[in-house]
């Protein structure tokens, strides 16, 4: 009785010790896996994405909004690394004032890069709650350029009126502004976009 109380012993420690030695080889596959997934962000965020002065893009570009704001910010990154920018935009003064500035701060900067060719900056007239003026403004981004590698949506309004006070009409104007124009002029420009595996990149507010 004794030799089966054993062997018993025996069998239910080996299944606890090998229960054991497998507890610890999955929670350490899975630390390591976390650790790997961690050195692979920073590798990516420090090495390929955080790296302002090594990066050429000569690319065409078409960025709607790009006389203010995030759009002014981005045309003006673009242009500092080589792309050539359609600047599809309402207010042509506004964004030929843009452009100067553009210009004046690259030339002020110029020292402190790795490339010294800057890109080129296209003025595109464009209304966005126009179809037969989104439609122009595609048929001449079009015939300007052979491609569209990245198309950013950006433009967009908002309204100051209290939600209460917000007609038809202005929620109309809106969606038109902000959404239905700028899905037409993506699929005007989408069969360039595709045909050099381009990107349409959707700026949210």
């Amino acid at each position: 009785m004794e030799v089966l109380e054993l062997l018993d012993y025996i069998r239910h420690s080996t299944k606890w010790v090998f229960f054991s030695r497998t507890y610890y080889v999955v929670v350490a596959g899975l630390l390591l896996y976390r650790l790997l997934g961690t050195l692979c962000r920073l590798y990516y965020f420090f090495a390929l994405v955080h790296t302002p002065m090594r990066l050429n893009l000569k690319r065409k570009i078409v960025i709607t909004g790009a006389s203010s704001g995030l759009g002014y910010e981005t045309t003006s990154q673009l242009y500092a690394r080589g792309a050539t920018v359609f600047m599809v935009v309402r207010d042509v003064p506004k964004a030929e004032k843009a452009i100067e500035k553009i210009k004046e701060e690259f030339k002020l900067n110029d020292h402190k890069r790795n490339i010294h060719k800057s890109g080129s900056l296209h003025i595109v007239c464009a209304d966005l709650t126009d179809d037969h003026s989104i439609r122009e403004a595609a048929h001449l981004i079009l015939q300007s350029s052979d491609k569209v590698d990245v198309l950013v949506n950006n433009a967009g309004i908002g309204s100051q009126k209290k939600l209460q006070r917000v007609g038809p009409n202005d929620a109309e104007f809106i969606m038109q502004s902000n959404f239905y124009g700028h899905l037409f002029l993506t699929m005007l420009l989408l069969p360039s976009i595709a045909q050099c595996n381009g990107r349409v990149v959707n700026v949210t507010r």
